[in-house]
């Protein structure tokens, strides 16, 4: 059986519905749509699957919290990216403080 493919919602519809009435079919359009894009700036930034999984988590749950802040709905790709970015960015700093302190404890040792 055929059936009509719905146009897909833009994102700024998917958005207001979001940050409207916390639609969670909503989000889950908005994570599948983007989440190709925001999974590979992980990936790349962060070599281990572990940190690049825990960075992915981190961007849609700072969508999830901070959906209103985002100033211009139709570029929520954009935006995403940009929050993929610093959050990858501060796991690494993060990284590279934790590796010095380690090996500081184990040289005083």
């Amino acid at each position: 059986v055929l059936t009509a493919v719905e146009p897909a919602e833009p994102d700024a519809e998917l958005l207001r519905r979001f940050v409207a009435g916390r639609d969670a079919a909503a989000f889950a359009a908005l994570a599948r749509r983007h989440g190709p894009l925001v999974w590979g700036v992980c990936r790349q930034m962060l070599p281990h699957d572990p940190d690049a999984e825990d960075a992915f988590q981190a961007v849609f749950l700072a969508l999830a919290k901070g959906a209103e802040t985002v100033r211009d709905p139709q570029r929520l790709a954009g935006w995403l990216h940009g929050v993929a970015v610093r959050v990858c960015n501060r796991a690494r700093r993060t990284a590279a403080r934790r590796r010095r302190r380690e090996q500081a404890a184990a040289v005083s040792e």
